[in-house]
């Protein structure tokens, strides 16, 4: 019998394949063609089991950016680079990016190494970072997420970074001006692909702490910390800033308001404002840099710091509801935990606008067709499903397909360690989104809850037409939930009470 080609390579021709350089010959141009026929298999099972040897050898020939040696990597250390990202990172320690060998160049191969770990945007990596928050502001976290300060064990802080991002911050003011310039530019607009591509979470690391069950929070990543602090940007002074000192018009910039608000650049026409009223611009700078922008997180953050605050009479409140007469307020609490009508008032007047969230209606009968596809004919949606979740995988081949009626999603991304990290639910329809609607099951709406931004509704819309079909992305469906309109149909539920 002819001998498996996927255990052909993986037990003769992947061993050879180790850390030490070598050159890039005929031998290792074949073994790369035997790899891509196997990988092409109609075997699920087969072309499983050879991803996940290739994510544990380094067979990818790279360029370090830095020396441009040629060097061999696992897949997950490195850029699929286009000429964007080959441009930002040039002259960067540890960056890896692939070489133009020509069978890693095709589509196939690009495919390949996506599948197997390989990254086409900016690549965040997860590490564990116990010792960057104190215990002050780890409680606090806990407050701020549950009301609760208690943690009774299993604290656990998820941090992210991105590989050469340090040096790239580091070498950019050492550019001439024009050079450091374009730089900037190049990495704001790669990381306006990482949040275009993965959304809001890929900047944020997970707090994770039990008390009385497990409970999670989000915060911001070490490399946004770096990326908000470090001089990287040329203003119009030509001298380095970091985002919170410019105004981000001024840069000429693509517009990303996620990007904006997560990097704190100076808000529209502070300079202004701040004449307005009389202080400085720093001094607005410095609130937006701490989060307050409401007069009780002013309040609170105050208090926190045991400052006093004069009332509307000139008297000073000091934290714990007692006027300078010592007269005991019984209905003042903290600062913090404040909830009145009067300073529910005030946060309203002094928050900022958010865009409205959608309704979400919950339907009675569960064996309703539409309950789980949307608006379309059973029938129809099966026969539609498949061109939609393969327009999505030609489209992201790095999410897998779980097999058929797995409950709660329909694709997978998981990194190079075989870790699940992105949960994909699809829902196809033939026409438009606008003019149809889609639903979760209950499975799926409790594991979108669970796994909050790491949960996605794809929906591929005018699918019966392969030249307008359009894939709509919806990242923690559960969490942009905001209201469960309760229908009539909900009559044949109600309790007669005794």
């Amino acid at each position: 019998l002819e001998p498996d080609l996927v255990d052909d390579i993986i037990f003769h021709v992947l061993p050879k394949y180790t850390p030490e350089a070598r050159p890039v010959n005929n031998e290792y141009l074949a073994d790369l063609q035997r790899i891509l026929d196997a990988y092409n298999t109609d075997s699920i099972n087969s072309r499983e089991k050879l991803l996940k040897n290739l994510r544990k050898t380094p067979f990818v020939a790279a360029i370090d950016a830095a020396s441009s040696d040629i060097v061999f990597a696992q897949p997950k250390d490195v850029y699929i680079a286009s000429q964007r990202l080959s441009d930002l990172f040039e002259g960067v320690n540890g960056v890896l990016l692939r070489s133009n060998v020509q069978p890693l160049m095709t589509e196939k191969g690009r495919n390949l190494l996506v599948a197997a770990g390989a990254s086409r945007y900016l690549q965040t990596e997860e590490f564990q970072n116990p010792n960057r928050f104190s215990e002050e502001e780890a409680r606090e976290m806990r407050r701020r997420a549950t009301e609760k300060e208690g943690c009774t064990w299993g604290e656990e802080f998820l941090d992210r970074k991105i590989r050469g991002l340090d040096e790239l911050l580091v070498l950019i003011p050492k550019l001439e001006i024009s050079r450091a310039q374009q730089k900037a530019s190049l990495l704001w607009e790669a990381l306006f692909d990482l949040e275009n591509q993965v959304g809001e979470s890929a900047f944020q690391g997970t707090y994770k702490w039990f008390y009385y069950g497990q409970k999670l929070c989000k915060f911001d990543a070490e490399f946004i910390e770096s990326l908000r602090s470090s001089q990287w940007i040329v203003g119009k002074d030509g001298a380095f800033h970091s985002p919170e000192e410019l105004d981000f018009e001024d840069l000429g910039w693509k517009e990303n308001h996620v990007l904006r608000e997560t990097l704190k650049f100076k808000p529209r026409h502070l300079d202004q404002l701040a004449a307005e009223v009389g202080i400085e611009p720093n001094v607005l700078s410095l609130l937006k840099r701490h989060d307050l922008t409401t007069e009780a997180q002013l309040l609170e953050f105050l208090d926190k710091h045991e400052i006093s605050m004069p009332d509307e009479l000139g008297n000073f409140d000091n934290g714990a509801g007692v006027d300078t007469n010592n007269n005991v307020d019984s209905s003042a609490g903290t600062h913090g935990g404040s909830t009145s009508d009067q300073s529910s008032d005030n946060s309203n007047k002094t928050s900022r606008a958010k865009p409205p969230k959608p309704i979400t209606y919950i339907r009675v009968n569960a064996t309703d067709v539409e309950s789980e596809g949307g608006s379309e004919d059973q029938a129809r949606r099966i026969e539609l499903e498949n061109f939609g979740i393969q327009r999505i995988i030609d489209e992201e081949p790095y999410l897998e397909r779980t097999p058929k009626n797995n409950p709660g999603y329909d694709l997978v991304e998981k990194d190079a360690a075989d870790r699940e990290l992105r949960w994909v639910e699809v829902k196809v329809i033939s026409g438009a989104f606008n003019d149809s609607w889609v639903g979760l099951s209950r499975t799926q709406f409790e594991m979108a809850m669970d796994r909050e931004e790491a949960y996605w509704l794809y929906v591929v819309e005018h699918a019966e037409d392969p030249e307008q079909a359009n894939i709509i992305r919806i990242q923690n469906p559960a969490g942009k939930s905001e209201n469960f309109i309760f229908d009539h149909g909900w009559e044949i539920l109600a309790t007669e009470m005794p």
